[in-house]
């Protein structure tokens, strides 16, 4: 009874607190790679209970080494990863520096690289227009469904234990699938729209099936801070949101206090 107690004080001091006004995070795009002290003074800047982000796959289809580094600077000391987006190779030329065209084949080499750093992230598909996407909706449907079921069936026979969700606005939406397509509603939205409101509502239409996003990021390309001057940076805001399975960022979140909760307690046995 002792030893159950111990893991439940344990669980809810681990998992994320959601306060009234949320939470934060940064994403980096990888023009550069962060120092462990810059990282941490650009989280100490936005507070608790945060989240970094970065590129780790690009539109050329390659790995995006300094999001990687970015990544692994970022992890803390227990294990607990933060977040990474993947911009597929999608053009259409069919043109991908490492030969993989299908949103299968970006998805695994992406989980087999992310496997062999031993990173346990939440994976974002950024869906942007001027990423050379083709005019193509339907059979951009089919990459998105394609990547992403491909990454929950992974997740499923335990390759991959992570999750996924959609990095989008709603303007590249509706050019790159169409604004009123549902596929992808059950993943968690992270929205973008700089409008300088640390909220998820505040200036939101509901498009593609989503009624409301998960992550915000409402500010763009900053590069004057007294952290990594010069280094663009982006602002997001991120808060509670409808789970409706268990690749959801929620879940990730609860898996991940699970996991530091369960190494404090085997080493709480070991000494007694």
């Amino acid at each position: 009874m002792k030893k159950q107690l111990l893991g439940l004080l344990l669980l809810a001091f681990f998992l994320p607190i959601q306060s009234q006004h949320g939470l934060g995070a940064i994403d980096i795009p990888a023009t550069s790679i962060l120092t462990d002290d810059q990282i941490n003074c650009l989280l100490n800047n936005i507070g608790d209970d945060d989240e970094v982000i970065a590129q780790v796959y690009t539109k050329d289809g390659e790995f995006n080494e300094n999001g990687i580094q970015n990544l692994i600077h970022a992890n803390d000391d227990d294990g607990q990863w933060p977040a990474a987006y993947v911009t597929p190779c999608r053009n259409a030329n069919n043109t991908c520096k490492n030969g993989l065209m299908s949103g299968a084949d970006q998805a695994m080499t992406v989980i087999n690289r992310l496997n062999q750093e031993n990173m346990v992230v939440f994976m974002f598909l950024e869906i942007k227009k001027g990423n050379n996407w083709p005019a193509d909706q339907l059979g951009n449907r089919d990459f998105i469904l394609n990547f992403t079921n491909t990454v929950k069936d992974a997740f499923t026979k335990g390759i991959f234990t992570g999750g996924v969700g959609i990095y989008t606005s709603y303007n590249d939406w509706a050019q790159v699938v169409g604004g009123n397509w549902t596929g992808a509603s059950d993943m968690d939205l992270w929205w973008v729209k700089w409008n300088g409101k640390q909220d998820l509502y505040t200036d939101f239409t509901p498009f593609g099936g989503w009624t409301a996003p998960c992550f915000h990021q409402y500010a763009g390309n900053v590069i004057n801070n007294n952290c990594a001057n010069g280094v663009p940076v982006n602002y997001d805001y991120y808060d509670e949101c409808d789970c409706q399975d268990e690749v959801c960022f929620k879940e990730f979140k609860k898996r991940q206090a699970q996991k530091k909760v369960d190494k404090l307690q085997h080493k709480y046995d070991r000494r007694h």
